[in-house]
């Protein structure tokens, strides 16, 4: 994707010599970086007081998109601090990234990180029971580029109150096992840079079941009454009568995605099961980074999902479309065999990673997936 970025940037930024008597308009885009980036004050911030020991809570915050001279996808990250003056090392970025200007914070995620920061600072203090300001801005850049970054300005909320009791670690993974697996456990991927959040594609036949877990063996199931289910499916999700398994009534291909918080010494889940759609973007199927139907992989049969043939020669990229950024849920074939999902920052290519991690294109090509066994193949 940065390459074709880059050759759009390029474009954009030579037009002007070429039509030096017309002045840009919203058909003669130019980036450029923004000067400007304006974080909102919440209404009535000086008075609200914001607990966040309370249980499922958010903190809400609005900004301005900055003015990179056109509409372009922009990811925002949170930076909190008990000085104002943001000076190096005394201050915290917390882990979740947003790509709207609706920020909804974690109250636990909060509370973590002003935990993290205090203890640092205050080392064998414990943390105040009073309500304290704490300073908070904005670091913007442009999705999947490094470029365009720009920090907004500070705000402050005059009453925060941690909650000083001590909170679970976020599980590294989420597990599954079921009739997909044989009952064997599976881990579920983190999505890359989206703390608390996991996925995973299974073929699940009619009637079929799992459960799932923080950990291997753990065993829950649907009548846990920390977990939410959402069947944005349309599969038939529901508790089977005899071990409280989680079942769908229609098989098929589905995409199970976990968010999971930390609320003290416990946590909660709130699962979303939707159709699975995985696509090839990028050099071999034309340039385009968009998630275009005809670029959909498809049930070949057997637990299989095959992509379309490929056009043109580059390197393989591949994506699950879970409604975010496509590079938060990217995988490749690991020596063309091993399905890898994305857990580290590429700049241009997967041979950042290692050369067994890119997957050389070329016209007429086709990707088989088996998203059970966690494998693929080649076929060219």
């Amino acid at each position: 994707m940065n390459k074709f970025f880059n050759i759009l940037l390029l474009s954009a930024l030579t037009l002007p010599f070429f039509t030096a008597c017309e002045s840009d308009t919203d058909s003669n885009p130019v980036f450029h970086e923004a000067t400007e980036f304006v974080l909102n004050e919440p209404a009535y911030a000086a008075n609200n007081t914001y607990d966040l020991g309370i249980a499922g809570t958010t903190v809400q915050l609005t900004c301005n998109q900055p003015d990179y001279g056109f509409p372009v996808a922009t990811t925002y990250a949170v930076q909190v601090t008990f000085d104002e003056s943001f000076e190096e090392e005394n201050y915290i970025e917390l882990g979740s990234t947003f790509t709207n200007t609706h920020i909804a914070i974690e109250a636990a995620e909060l509370n973590s990180s002003l935990r993290e920061l205090w203890s640092t600072q205050h080392e064998g203090e414990d943390v105040p029971t009073e309500a304290i300001s704490i300073y908070v801005r904005l670091r913007a850049v442009v999705s999947g580029q490094n470029i365009g970054k720009i920090l907004s300005n500070t705000i402050c909320l005059s009453k925060v109150k941690m909650n000083n009791e001590e909170t679970l670690s976020l599980p590294e993974y989420m597990w599954l096992a079921g009739t997909m697996s044989d009952w064997s456990w599976v881990t579920m991927a983190p999505v890359y840079g989206l703390e608390g959040q996991y996925y995973r594609i299974v073929y699940l036949e009619d009637g079929g079941s799992f459960k799932f877990g923080t950990k291997e063996g753990e065993w829950l199931g649907y009548n846990d009454s920390r977990l939410t289910v959402n069947d944005n499916a349309n599969a038939g999700v529901s508790g089977d009568n005899n071990d409280g398994n989680i079942q769908v009534t229609k098989g098929g291909y589905y995409l199970i995605t976990m968010k999971t918080v930390a609320k003290g010494n416990d946590y909660a889940f709130t699962m979303n099961i939707a159709p699975a759609k995985v696509y090839i973007i990028g050099a071999c199927e034309g340039g385009n980074w968009a998630l275009l139907d005809e670029w959909m992989f498809t049930d070949k049969g057997n637990g299989i999902l095959v992509s379309p043939a490929l056009v043109a020669a580059g390197e393989v990229r591949m994506c699950v479309d879970a409604g975010i950024d496509w590079w938060r849920t990217e995988f490749t074939l690991k020596s063309e065999t091993e399905i890898h999902y994305r857990n580290m920052n590429i700049i241009d290519s997967w041979t950042e990673a290692g050369a067994d991690y890119s997957i050389a294109g070329a016209p007429g090509m086709v990707i088989e997936l088996n998203f059970n066994a966690g494998t693929g193949e080649v076929k060219k």
